[in-house]
């Protein structure tokens, strides 16, 4: 029977992932940040970065490292480098100190194009974690770069999308000229849970995606059947629209690409079951 340490576990993927796990019988604890420090049972909370519970390690088989700092509010910018960064190289040193068998790190997409200080700070962790683990013997490491995760009740950009289609007789954005690669959070949590059980590999990098090529169209048109159970009416074409000042920028991220040219799932011998249209 493997142990799992998870972070981040009252988060989007978090939630889906401990779900799975309570459904499946499977023995695990949660680590995560709070107001207070308590140990209650398998769950772990600390109120600062420099007083994490080193016992939430015991008896650990896999580590799945899913919290993080993800927006790109200026307020959090600060953060990025604290959390997404320093918290990550802490997490893998104890993990090998306590001969944790496997790490498993959730980075994103936007560790390949860094355009904003998220996939920066997610990019150095990655690249620390190479070097922390690079002479490691009793622990390997994956890092898993999902593309956009869809399903259930997503956040940022794609609940912003979900909020806006609610209301039946507004347009969706027509733009099919983009492609952006996605991946299910069903589809995640199993990726994540085969690997913990199938993969051996020393150090893996991941690009994790269902294998299609999806537009900000698609995305539109997807949520809003599944929201009113049909098909749209009413569109409007980006070009009118992402010029406006206060959209540009919330724009220039749904017409954008963001997609991957891998195909690892395949190499290792999974496949996704769920595809958005």
């Amino acid at each position: 029977m493997i142990y799992f340490g998870i972070t981040g576990s009252n988060g989007y993927i978090g939630k889906n992932l401990i779900n799975w796990f309570d459904r499946n019988n499977i023995k695990y604890s949660t680590l995560r940040k709070s107001n207070i420090n308590y140990v209650n049972n398998n769950k772990f909370e600390f109120n600062d970065f420099e007083n994490l519970p080193t016992n939430f390690f015991k008896d650990l088989d896999v580590i799945i490292h899913l919290a993080g700092i993800a927006h790109n509010n200026k307020s959090k910018n600060k953060l990025f480098k604290e959390v997404n960064v320093e918290y990550t190289k802490f997490l893998a040193e104890e993990s090998i100190k306590r001969e944790v068998k496997k790490f498993i790190f959730i980075s994103s997409i936007k560790a390949i194009d860094q355009e904003y200080e998220y996939g920066k700070s997610k990019f150095e962790a990655e690249m620390e974690l190479k070097k922390i683990f690079k002479n490691t013997q009793k622990t390997n490491l994956v890092i898993i770069r999902p593309g956009l995760v869809y399903g259930g009740n997503p956040k940022g950009n794609l609940r912003l999308i979900k909020n806006y289609l609610n209301f039946k007789y507004l347009p969706i954005i027509k733009f099919n000229l983009n492609k952006i690669s996605m991946i299910h959070v069903v589809d995640l949590v199993e990726l994540i849970i085969y690997i913990s059980f199938n993969i051996q590999d020393k150090i893996l990098l991941l690009e994790a995606h269902d294998g299609n090529k999806y537009s900000t169209e698609d995305i539109f048109t997807s949520i809003y059947k599944q929201i009113h159970k049909k098909d749209h009416i009413l569109s409007i074409n980006i070009k009118y629209i992402k010029k406006i000042p206060f959209l540009k920028k919330l724009l220039k991220k749904l017409y954008s690409d963001s997609f991957f040219k891998s195909d690892h799932l395949k190499e290792i011998g999974f496949k996704c079951k769920k595809n958005l249209v």
